[in-house]
């Protein structure tokens, strides 16, 4: 049985991508731990290898020096050893030299020095001189043995040494490392990568709370108020605070919408049952005034108007109450409305004239146009944003008159609008753009700051059939472009090469 993702709540949904994380996080703090250990080892065995090269080439150096004659033999090979055991690495590590009789010639513990160690064995019994002996004469190589460490009370631990043979004076060279000091610095190490992980997690975690908490939260608030509402015990003068990422605000800010609309309908229709009792009371006076047999005219038509406006009253309540039912349509216009303009908003044009494209025949015309304020700024920057939103709000009034019943007008965005005119050709629309420009050149829109007029520019294209309606808008907008740059107040139309037949 699948797991159906959609059923989750917000914050499930969000710690599942931060387990998921922190599954990846985790993962890849072992794998950094492990190979922490391998290039630790490798970098001190790299550092052993390049310290006994490096000592090689100190008794090349003496060598040769000795077989040109600078210095006598013995000589050369005493400061030789003099340098090798004054090698220090890591504070503690030295340099070791053996010669092929056996015996140590150099070492960092000088009770070794002139013995015979060819038969040292380790506490498990392990010849590991003789083993340096035979990897070093064979080229170089690592021997792994127990050997007393002086900082621990010459306790037997864990060692690894590389050695390597000096053939003209017939000496073994070689040094090593404790293991168990380089498995502490590898603990080490490792600790600091787990703390890191540690600390990216909890800052993770923390920064996913943050985020669940600002999401869940207004949106909690929204579901509440929603239930609120639905049973009856909103106040209808609360509002929910618009902030808080743009999405959210944008919910906040519909929904406050809406409430203000449903406030709206509850005063018309307490104040249409003012009305109605105020005619019933207004009947009943008049009831108590006529009698049957000295009833008069004036009378009469008294109570026959105040029966018609009990009816219209009672009228007027039913509307109320019908669009109060309706409040399911009542969300769905409001979700599709511009809250400034009243017209189609961008979403919502955009899938209807998609549905309708989708149903069109071939061959079947239309045309579709966007439309841009010339120069919006300078009006808000004159007259200041209020001018500017009237100016809006009268310009959509224009083109809902001006393009009829039958197109699909819509606040694309700022001072921008967009057409889609249906059974639409390319002569006709051409002439309704002209006289919409020729009719925007003589209004004026009065202020107290004095009358404002501004004018469009106007990008057309038209077609046939069935088509993307994001090439449309594509072409619409190259059009527009050129409408701008030749200097506004005026139309272009996109001509597509395959549609340049006569289209009356």
């Amino acid at each position: 049985m699948g797991i159906n993702f959609s059923n989750f709540s917000l914050a499930t949904r969000a710690w599942s991508i931060f387990a998921i994380c922190l599954i990846g996080i985790i993962a890849n703090a072992v794998t950094e731990v492990a190979d922490i250990r391998k290039h630790i080892r490798q970098a001190h065995a790299n550092e052993i290898e390049h310290l006994v090269e490096a000592s090689l080439g100190i008794l090349r150096y003496y060598e040769r020096r000795a077989s040109r004659g600078e210095l006598p033999l013995k000589e050369a090979q005493q400061q030789a050893l003099a340098v090798l055991s004054s090698m220090r690495y890591q504070q503690s590590n030295y340099i070791f030299v053996a010669n092929d009789d056996g015996y140590s010639i150099s070492n960092g513990n000088a009770q070794l020095i002139g013995t015979d160690i060819r038969n040292m064995r380790d506490a498990n019994g392990k010849l590991f001189v003789q083993e340096l002996y035979t990897v070093a004469k064979a080229g170089g190589g690592f021997v792994n043995y127990l050997f007393p460490n002086p900082k621990a009370n010459g306790e037997q631990q864990p060692k690894t040494s590389y050695a390597r043979y000096f053939p003209a004076w017939g000496w073994t060279v070689g040094t090593g490392i404790n293991i168990r000091e380089m498995e502490s610095q590898i603990s080490a190490a490792q600790q600091r990568a787990l703390l890191i992980a540690a600390v990216i997690i909890l800052l993770v975690s923390i920064l996913i709370a943050i985020f669940i908490r600002g999401l869940t939260r207004p949106i909690a608030r929204t579901i509440e108020a929603m239930q609120n509402l639905t049973q009856g015990d909103m106040d209808l003068e609360q509002r929910l605070p618009e902030k808080g990422c743009r999405e959210l605000a944008d919910l906040a800010r519909e929904f406050n919408q809406f409430v203000f609309s449903l406030r709206t309908l509850v005063n018309q229709v307490n104040l249409a049952g003012h009305r109605l009792n105020s005619a019933l009371t207004q009947l009943h006076e008049i009831g108590k005034d006529m009698e049957p047999d000295r009833s008069t005219p004036e009378k009469q038509l008294q109570l026959n108007r105040g029966i018609e406006h009990m009816l219209s009253t009672v009228s007027k309540i039913s509307e109320r109450t019908r669009q109060m039912q309706s409040s399911h349509e009542l969300m769905r216009m409001l979700a599709e409305q511009d809250p400034l303009t009243g017209l189609l908003n961008r979403r919502a044009f955009l899938e209807k004239v998609e549905a309708q494209l989708a149903g069109l025949d071939e061959g079947e015309p239309h045309c579709l146009l966007l439309a841009d304020v010339d120069h919006f700024k300078a009006i808000n920057d004159t007259f200041g944003h209020d001018t500017g939103d009237q100016a809006l709000l009268e310009l959509s009034v224009i083109l809902q008159e001006h393009f009829g019943r039958h197109a699909l007008v819509s606040r694309y965005g700022g001072e921008e609008f967009v057409i889609w005119l249906p059974s639409m050709y390319e002569a006709l629309a051409s002439d309704i753009c002209e006289q919409l420009l020729a009719r925007l050149r003589h209004y004026e829109l009065l202020t107290d700051r004095g009358a404002v007029s501004f004018t469009l520019s106007i990008g057309l294209t038209c077609t046939r059939g069935s088509v993307t309606l994001k090439n449309l808008l594509r072409k619409a907008d190259e059009a527009l472009y050129r409408a701008k740059s030749n200097g506004r107040d005026q139309y272009q139309v996109w001509h597509d090469a395959e549609l340049l037949e006569e289209n009356f």
